[in-house]
C-alpha cells in the first residue's frame, strides 16, 4: 500500500515538473518567434524552439497519464476513490440517534467493517 501511495504522489510531483517544463518551453518558443522577427535569430532556432515546446507538451500529457493510472491504482488498493477519502463524511442521522439505535447504525457498522478489512490488509 505504501508503494502505491508513494507512486501516486511521485506521479503527481512529476505532472508539476512538467508542467512546468513546458511553460518554460512555450515562453522560449514564443521568445525565439520574437527574435526571429526583429532579425535577431535564425528560422532554425524558432523550429527548434517550436518543437520542444510540442515535446514538452507531450511529456506533461505523458505524465497526467501516469498520474491518473497511479490515482486508479490507488482507488483499487484502497477500495474506495481517493477523493472521497480526503472528503469530510456528513452524518445523515443525528449523534443521538445513531447512539440509540446500537450496533445496526450507519456509523458503527461502517467502522466495524473498516477495522475488519484493516487488520491484516497490505501493512
Amino acid at each position: 500500500m505504501r508503494r502505491t501511495y508513494f507512486a501516486f504522489w511521485a506521479a503527481s510531483a512529476q505532472v508539476e515538473v512538467s508542467s512546468n517544463a513546458a511553460k518554460i518551453a512555450a515562453e522560449l518558443a514564443r521568445l525565439s518567434e520574437e527574435r526571429y522577427r526583429t532579425g535577431g535569430a535564425p528560422r532554425l532556432e524558432v523550429e527548434q524552439s517550436a518543437l520542444a515546446m510540442r515535446r514538452a507538451e507531450q511529456e506533461r500529457e505523458d505524465r497526467a497519464a501516469e498520474a491518473r493510472a497511479a490515482h486508479s491504482e490507488l482507488d483499487a488498493t484502497l477500495g474506495t476513490q481517493v477523493d472521497a477519502v480526503d472528503a469530510q463524511l456528513q452524518p445523515t442521522l443525528p449523534p443521538n440517534r445513531i447512539c440509540s439505535r446500537g450496533p445496526e447504525a450507519p456509523g458503527i457498522a461502517v467502522a466495524a467493517g473498516a477495522r475488519g478489512r484493516g487488520a491484516g490488509a497490505g501493512r
